[in-house]
């Protein structure tokens, strides 16, 4: 019986079977082509599938269908087959992506796929992995702790001949692949493989019929119609993870690979010793000393529950289970403790490094623009929108004419003085490049009066940066509310947080810690988890006559307002709304910042000659040294006055003023000082 009789039935066409090459052949010819000497009494007859390099047709190697099986084996292959089993193809099909892929396991399945898909024109690209892990062959060999060597494997080199990016790839292995984990692994590690490459993978189930085991059974005994909806009905490929008892560490390890495949769509990240993912802030909410406004992207910790659902949804697990008919495979919940080991694995997860949310571009430490939405490995950022590509070599003159625009909403504000106005615009550029800074001062805004503009300004500043106005942090009198606020606010992310409205001397050892420290260590409310957060916040303070005490006094730029009325409410603006045109003019103003830094990079980051602020030394060169060059005044000129009004300051220099008065340069007892006071009202 020659190859087209046998395969008839499969509705395989003599034209296919002839340019595949699919021919049988006796005993003689079997061995001939494997070189295989000398009989054993096997007779080794069978189907002959030659295997083809689909680019040029010339054939690499042959792989045999038996007869008779040998020793339980059905299939023989010559030696150093390295190929897929490519259906006769044009070549097109090869880069063409809109042409879905089919992979199966047997040779035939795939010609009985490209007939069905010829009679009902249909395009289709279908191939035999030659067995389960036919796609894989030997690399070489790699040495062993004990001395041995053991063969390595990786993909088939004819794997690059596809171009598989956007391509809807539907793998199709037998009926029996189910109930079996090892068959499963096969079609779980394919299906991540394809997927690396980028390829859209489904799977298609072949029922478990009678007499139906591969995808050439189902067309030979249910038809083509129940053969096509295999195909259509495909679903996502859902990677597959079998708890057995004592590879529980394995399976978590299988687990975190899957996450891996998911970063983008989890947005999920590991931050300061924890496992974060990025959320919108649907409703504007209050807790842990914070006000959060609608539309604010935060960081969440992930909790045991939420990974265990994560896990549900993206893996099926399954576990051995004893029937009448054997061991069985059945699926199962994820356990608890896989969840639990995972989050437990501190300092040794394979998720990316996250250092913060970004909703605009931003200059990268060597100049380039992050401008594209996604997590950036170079930054460790994760940009949540899309941005034009920005001018790379912006002149003087742009940066000049970009100042103008940041200028423009704010010209009707009444500030004292030209450094106030450097401040605030110093404050935007900050708040856009905050996340790469090392430290950045504290902005405050002030006047001597209500409703001169002070708050709206400190919101403008946020909405440039993220499109909402800044998380609101009350100032309690309490230290310790004021630690698990500062704390709150790092462990969420936020780009900027405001302290709004301050009455009193703002002082705080753990605000002065988060402002100037690269990160801030607190520790895990309820637990004894210590986690260490970056400290890439920009922090703002508004309030009547605001002032500084202690640490904070020398962390601080101070913008003034003072509109010289009784009423200063009652004034007319040109831009009437001034925080709905941010908005709508974020995209502009927030090119205009970046345009500003990029242009003095580009013109070789000249000399300014400012006075050093230690502590902001980063921040000086990217933020402070641009906007003297374009003109503007040197926002660290409001400093003094700063330092001035500090009451720490000013008490410790009476107090000084005294004691020089009293005794002059000589050492003296605290009892002198104390009997001198009684006399002495400026030392008392």
């Amino acid at each position: 019986m020659n190859a087209a009789d046998m395969l008839a039935k499969y509705l395989i066409p003599y034209e296919l079977l002839e340019a595949a090459g699919v021919r049988h052949a006796i005993d003689a010819e079997v061995r001939d082509l494997l070189g295989i000497h000398g009989r054993n009494g096997q007779d080794l007859s069978g189907i002959v599938f030659p295997y083809r390099d689909p680019r040029d047709g010339h054939v690499v190697s042959h792989r045999i269908r038996l007869d008779a099986p040998r020793d339980g084996q059905r299939y023989l292959s010559e030696q150093g087959c390295r190929t897929l089993f490519f259906s006769p193809i044009r070549g097109k099909e090869l880069t063409y992506t809109s042409i879905p892929v089919v992979i199966v396991e047997a040779e035939k399945s795939a010609l009985a796929l490209t007939a069905l898909a010829g009679r009902h024109a249909r395009k289709l690209l279908a191939i035999a992995a030659g067995g389960v892990w036919g796609w894989k062959r030997k690399t070489g060999t790699e040495l062993q702790p004990d001395g041995t060597r053991q063969s390595v494997s990786g993909p088939s080199p004819s794997l690059d001949w596809i171009t598989w990016k956007g391509r809807k790839t539907i793998i199709i292995f037998d009926s029996n692949v189910a109930g079996r984990w090892e068959l499963q692994k096969a079609r779980r590690e394919l299906a991540r493989e394809l997927g690396s490459r980028g390829a859209e993978v489904c799977i298609g189930e072949v029922p478990a019929e009678p007499d139906v085991n591969g995808p050439d059974d189902l067309i030979a005994i249910s038809g083509d119609e129940v053969a096509l909806q295999l195909i259509d009905e495909a679903k996502p490929a859902i990677p597959t993870i079998d708890l057995r008892p004592g590879l529980y560490p394995q399976a978590v390890d299988e687990a975190e690979e899957v996450l891996l495949e998911h970063v983008e769509q989890l947005r999920l990240f590991q931050r300061g010793g924890e496992l974060v993912r990025i959320v919108c802030v649907e409703k504007t909410q209050c807790g842990g000393g914070l006000r959060r406004e609608t539309g604010a992207m935060i960081l969440a910790p992930l909790s045991t529950v939420a990974l265990t659902e994560i896990f549900d949804r993206l893996i099926n697990w399954q576990r051995i289970s004893s029937t009448e008919n054997g061991p069985r495979l059945r699926r199962v919940d994820c356990p608890g403790r896989i969840a639990v080991a995972y989050l437990s694995r501190i300092g040794s997860w394979r998720l990316p490094v996250l250092m913060g949310i970004s909703s605009a571009p931003i200059m990268r430490p060597d100049g380039t623009i992050l401008h594209q939405s996604g997590y950036d490995p170079q930054t460790r950022l994760f940009l949540t929108e899309d941005w034009p590509e920005l001018d790379d070599n912006p002149t003087r003159d742009d940066s000049l004419a970009a100042l103008q625009k940041l200028k423009a909403p704010f010209m009707e504000f009444p500030f004292v003085a030209p450094e106030d106005e450097s401040v605030l615009i110093a404050a935007i550029l900050t708040v856009v490049q905050r996340r790469l800074l090392a430290s950045s001062p504290l902005f405050g805004f002030t006047a001597p009066t209500q409703r001169t503009g002070k708050s709206l300004l400190a919101e403008c500043v946020a909405i440039t940066a993220s499109g909402v106005p800044a998380a609101a942090m009350a100032v309690a009198s309490d230290r310790e509310e004021i630690r698990k606020a500062v704390a709150a606010a790092l462990r969420e992310g936020h780009a900027i947080v405001n302290l709004d409205n301050v009455e009193h001397p703002l002082g705080s050892p753990d605000l002065s810690r988060a402002i100037t420290q690269p990160e801030y260590g607190d520790r895990v409310l309820g637990e004894t988890r210590i986690l260490r957060l970056p400290t890439n916040v920009l922090w703002t303070a508004t309030g009547n006559n605001l002032t500084f005490r202690g640490d904070l006094a020398v962390r601080a730029l101070v913008c003034r307002l003072d509109a010289k009325l009784e009423r200063p409410e009652e004034r007319m603006f040109t831009i009437a709304d001034l925080k709905k045109y941010v908005a709508e003019h974020r995209r502009e103003l927030v090119t205009a910042a970046i345009a500003i830094m990029r242009a003095y990079v580009v013109a070789g980051r000249p000399d300014q000659r400012l006075t050093p602020w230690g502590g902001f030394d980063e921040w000086s060169a990217t933020i402070r040294a641009p906007l003297v060059w374009v003109g503007m005044s040197d926002p660290c000129a409001t400093r003094q006055r700063v330092l001035e009004d500090d009451p720490d300051r000013e008490q410790a220099t009476a107090l000084l003023s005294a004691w020089h008065n009293a005794f002059r340069e000589r050492n003296v007892t605290v009892g002198e000082v104390l009997e001198t006071a009684e006399n002495d009202p400026d030392l008392k």
